[in-house]
């Protein structure tokens, strides 16, 4: 069938009439499981010629095509095409079902089609927000072309049960990007879409910077509330927890947040740890909760989290995490709990013996083989949780914990004065300490 497309395209008796049949056939083909190569190879080249590209008789009767290839220039064609081509939005649908795989998802990384996509959908949000002609189909635009774009930036398969599974962004935008008309967005599909909203937190939670403008924070903390309640759908939960984590810099830097946002916020995020037992997601909800504690007024609600992460202590390490995620894990947990104390107006519950000497060595682990701002900001509290858990012998300072502490400190930089300072002062409480024991 893909064939005969081919040849019914390439004959000026019938192409007319076969383009509408073609756009009809696509996507009928492009399903999962994929048919093979030479069929997909088919369908790409069929969607090129649909956009007027001249094709040799030769190449049609070529019995192996490359799939990849093929795929590329289609591609090509969809972002050079006027951004309301028919023909471009008719096969974001079934080329989304190709770009699942990461073979075929590779070419449009490369060809940063992500971003297209991302320019693209913000221009029909516009105007479907500021006019009212065809504004139903503007939105209608919009949600097609950003679906196809978090597949694209996406990691896997989208699964509405499990969640998206994320990975490196393949955005390739790196100055602050305005996200105000994704909030639109968010706004407009909030009651009648959840698929739409989580495709929108996802695209959040993947640009590498976010700008906005501070009249949209109250607004967006609400619908990120909204999204992360218990009756939401698990995706859209996720993907909400994953866009909280992106944007928790804007939002716990926001200074006028209405006062029912705060319990609001702080009992969802509460929720997205009682429905979970995922690593993955805990990490993002210790790193939420660290970014809310520098923030005085969000320090009550701090507190009310003690009890979760004192049970991801316990329980930690996880059986099936990866070590990176494991060793940043471990440096939160630990950071919550030095923050947690310090605030606190009496003792807190710390975790058992064999769970603080895991933590810490997995902790100090987590800055010895990475050396970013997030983890480094935590190299204070980490110290001083260290020094007071070996002195009150929860801990051992042994040869590995030593090696790691070193460790980080050769991967700091000369500026880092402050968190150089936090590590030679304990390493030299750890060498008194085994002076004094021996």
């Amino acid at each position: 069938m893909s064939h005969s497309l081919l040849h019914r395209l390439k004959d000026s008796r019938y192409s007319s009439a076969w383009r509408e049949r073609a756009l009809d056939a696509i996507p009928r083909i492009l399903v999962n499981p994929l048919p093979p190569k030479n069929v997909l190879a088919n369908c790409f080249m069929a969607g090129c010629m649909l956009f007027g590209q001249f094709t040799e008789r030769d190449a049609i009767l070529k019995v192996t095509k490359s799939s990849t290839i093929t795929l590329g220039t289609l591609l090509e064609h969809i972002k050079e095409s006027p951004e309301r081509s028919a023909i471009a939005l008719k096969l974001l649908a079934p080329l989304g079902v190709v770009l699942q795989f990461e073979e075929y998802r590779q070419i449009a990384t490369n060809r940063r089609v992500a971003d297209w996509g991302l320019k693209v959908c913000k221009t029909f949000v516009r105007t479907a927000s500021q006019s009212q002609d065809a504004q139903h189909a503007n939105w209608n635009d919009a949600r097609t072309v950003l679906h196809f774009t978090v597949i694209v930036v996406g990691d896997g398969f989208f699964d509405q049960s499990d969640g998206w599974q994320q990975g490196p962004s393949r955005f390739s935008v790196q100055e602050p990007t305005d996200c105000g008309w994704l909030i639109d967005y968010i706004i407009h599909y909030r009651n009648s879409d959840h698929t739409a909203v989580a495709d929108a937190m996802i695209a959040l939670s993947q640009l590498p910077r976010i700008r906005l403008n501070p009249s949209f924070t109250p607004m967006m903390i609400e619908v990120l509330v909204s999204s992360l309640a218990l009756e939401r759908p698990p995706a859209l939960r996720d993907a909400a927890l994953r866009a909280v984590n992106a944007c928790r810099k804007i939002i716990f830097g926001h200074t006028n947040v209405q006062a029912h946002l705060y319990p609001d916020f702080s009992t969802a995020l509460h929720s997205t740890f009682t429905q979970s037992d995922s690593p993955r997601q805990h990490l993002l909800y210790l790193q939420i909760l660290y970014s809310c504690a520098q923030n005085e007024a969000w320090w009550t609600h701090v507190l009310g989290h003690h009890a979760n992460c004192l049970r991801i202590a316990n329980t930690f390490p996880y059986r099936d995490a990866d070590p990176q995620t494991s060793d940043h894990l471990a440096l939160y947990i630990i950071a919550n709990l030095q923050l947690m104390g310090a605030l606190s107006d009496h003792p807190l519950d710390l975790p058992d013996s064999s769970s603080c000497q895991t933590l810490v060595e997995k902790a100090w682990h987590s800055l010895a083989v990475k050396h970013t701002g997030d983890l480094t900001d935590t190299i204070e509290g980490l110290g001083a949780f260290t020094k007071n858990r070996l002195n009150d012998g929860k801990i051992f300072g042994t040869d590995e914990l030593i090696h790691f502490i070193k460790q980080s400190k050769l991967r700091l930089s000369v500026s880092d004065i402050q968190s150089i300072s936090v590590v030679d002062d304990l390493l030299i409480f750890i060498s008194t300490l085994q002076n004094s024991n021996n």
